[in-house]
């Protein structure tokens, strides 16, 4: 059996496991209850018919490669070496984007890949001159060598950015993306502050050093510590940082409240940025809903990885490949993601004639 047949063959073994796969899910019984996310029915049963589809058509390829004299003559002048990159990230990305149901995330991408392998394989089945004029053409020379290129680069570039990452934190250079708990510096808030702080919080301008020593606390939470719907001053962190100030002079109680975060989350923007205060103590604000109740059939909780010293959400779904080594877990991916947001929104105040907000980075080096 030739590569080709090989891969086909493989394909469709993969398709049907996939098939298989969600029959098996929604051969379970549903989980019951107000905290339970609804399956995504109408979405697997299309993925499903579309995965028996290409499975039934990449074995047929790998059949009649096996079995037709001109199918074989032709695939054997395809490229050895082409056709293992093209093998090896199919099944990467096969890897990295299975969707693990009845979750639905990337079975929008699921469908692409399948539809995509389906039609490459249909031609492969009843038109293989045709793809082999296609296969041989300028355009399809160019497609290869842009592929290689792309691959050497994202795999130096990702040696290079992991390299270059501890002196890319220390130096501040992506301070501006985004702040410690990916909220918006300056943005207009109620109360009497009128802005957020230069790292986003709906609180006033703090300092890391405490030169008067003087009693400091940090509080965490989500929205109630972040104080929606009411002014700065109205907020419980404010008000219980004027009470505290009767009692002990210059007292302050740092507010790093973010909107929709849980306990996770609030720990490691403790240990990121909320510990470089050194608080007399910590104040965690715990909401008795979504904070400890977590929803039956959740995917795993989104951990926070750090790059360039700034904090990142990256999706996790219990795929191993997809959980150490999918594209959200580069860090090319979020350092050019910084790139072309910076620059569009420099572009964008450019043209608005406006100039940006001023920014005043904090030591956001990884601990």
């Amino acid at each position: 059996m030739n590569l080709i047949s090989t891969v086909c063959f493989a394909g469709s073994v993969a398709s049907a496991l996939l098939a298989c796969d969600i029959l098996l899910e929604f051969l379970r019984p549903p989980t019951n209850g107000a905290l339970a996310f609804p399956r995504e029915t109408g979405k697997f049963i299309f993925l499903g018919g579309v995965a028996v589809l290409s499975g039934l058509v990449l074995l047929l390829s790998a059949v009649r490669i096996q079995r037709n004299v001109q199918h074989r003559t032709i695939v054997a002048s395809w490229s050895m070496g082409y056709g293992l990159l093209y093998a090896v990230l199919a099944l990467y990305f096969g890897f990295v984007f299975y969707p693990l149901p009845p979750h639905g995330r990337h079975t929008e991408i699921i469908i692409l890949a399948l539809v995509l392998a389906s039609m490459w394989g249909g031609w492969v089945l009843l038109a293989p001159l045709s793809l082999q004029r296609f296969l041989n053409s300028r355009v399809f020379g160019l497609a290869k060598v842009a592929l290689v290129n792309v691959v050497v680069l994202a795999l130096c570039g990702e040696g290079i950015m992991r390299l270059a990452d501890p002196f890319l934190a220390k130096a501040g250079l992506f301070g501006n993306k985004q702040t410690p708990a990916e909220l918006t510096p300056h943005m207009e808030v109620l109360g009497s502050i009128r802005y957020s702080n230069s790292q986003g919080f709906k609180d006033r301008e703090r300092t890391i050093e405490n030169s008067d020593h003087h009693l400091r606390l940090v509080a965490l939470g989500d929205s109630f510590v972040w104080g929606s719907g009411v002014r700065y001053e109205e907020g419980f962190v404010a008000v219980m940082e004027t009470l505290l100030q009767r009692e002990a002079l210059n007292a302050e109680i740092i507010n790093l409240g973010v909107p929709g975060w849980s306990p996770p989350e609030e720990f490691h923007l403790l240990q990121a940025y909320g510990v470089q205060f050194r608080p007399d103590a910590v104040l965690l604000n715990v909401f008795v809903g979504n904070d400890i109740i977590r929803r039956r059939g959740a995917q795993v909780e989104q951990p926070i990885m750090m790059v360039a010293g700034q904090s990142y959400y990256v999706h996790a779904n219990g795929n191993w490949v997809h959980d150490h080594v999918g594209p959200e877990r580069w860090f090319l991916y979020h350092d050019v993601n910084y790139v072309l947001t910076v620059g569009a929104l420099r572009v964008k105040q450019a043209l608005a004639g406006t100039p940006p907000p001023p920014y005043q980075p904090g030591d956001l080096s990884p601990r």
